[in-house]
């Protein structure tokens, strides 16, 4: 992460093809900071898109936020559905046949399987339901901090195409 005079405060990381890669953090410069803006501007709305965005600059704090939203929220669907889950639990039976406890556990074994499906197929329909609006709604006020921090820069420092 490279910081210091004549870089943003912010460390940004650039990403030739779309993802997140691990590589140093990109200087803000006259030369790329339009470049920089338009993805950041892209990335902070790319939930509305159909497709994958594809960008060359990302922030990895504002990508790690938005990640570690993602995992609270499904967390928090998963918690949510327990009372359900233990609902559908408890209304299941358990024989005890010829085998005994091994014959047992192999039946409860197959109970929790299929709970925990449950409660994957119930959190994934959660993320399907506004989860990505969700995770960039959390971290829009970020993307927007950043992209003006650099556009006041691109301004003091009179850089060409800075409004």
């Amino acid at each position: 992460q490279r910081r210091g005079r004549g870089c943003c405060p912010l460390p940004l990381r650039s990403c030739p093809h779309g993802g997140v890669r691990s590589r140093p953090a990109a200087p803000v410069v006259q030369t790329s900071f339009l470049t920089i803006i338009h993805d950041l501007q892209e990335m902070s709305q790319s939930y509305l898109s159909d497709h994958p965005v594809v960008t060359s600059f990302w922030s990895k704090p504002l990508i790690e936020r938005h990640e570690l939203f993602h995992c609270r929220d499904y967390i928090g669907q998963a918690v949510n559905y327990l009372p359900t889950g233990q609902a559908w639990l408890e209304s299941q039976e358990v024989n005890q046949g010829p085998g005994g406890d091994p014959a047992i556990e192999t039946q409860v074994n197959e109970l929790l399987s299929q709970l925990r499906k449950k409660i994957e197929e119930d959190g994934m329909a959660y993320f399907k339901n506004d989860g990505e609006a969700r995770a960039y709604g959390d971290g829009k006020g970020s993307y927007h901090a950043l992209i003006n921090q650099i556009k006041a820069r691109a301004k003091a420092e009179k850089w060409k195409g800075a409004n």
